[in-house]
């Protein structure tokens, strides 16, 4: 099922937590370049209960590619690059695998 993030989360501040819209709206805007911010800055974020984004370098490497393999030998150079990464936390990972969910 998609849902949409945004609308999802200020729903919720409204409705559970009393915030009035627009302070729901600006409350998810600052959460959101709050955690951009440090991300980018290579600062690794960690959520309570939810898990850890961290920002990974990814090295040069070369790959085969089906698009080239009957020029260059199929070889292409893929660029470094950085990638985000999220790792679940243990009490977030018991909480999906259980059955009554």
């Amino acid at each position: 099922m998609k849902v949409n993030l945004k609308y999802e989360v200020i729903d919720i501040l409204v409705n559970e937590f009393g915030f009035s819209k627009q302070s729901a709206r600006v409350a998810y805007r600052a959460v959101l370049i709050a955690l951009k911010r440090l991300l980018l800055s290579g600062i690794e974020v960690k959520i309570e209960s939810l898990g850890k984004f961290s920002v990974k370098n990814m090295k040069a490497r070369k790959v085969k590619s089906p698009l080239t393999i009957k020029r260059e030998n199929g070889i292409v150079e893929v660029p470094a690059r950085k990638s985000l990464s999220f790792q679940t936390s243990r009490v977030f990972k018991k909480m999906l695998n259980k059955d009554d969910l």
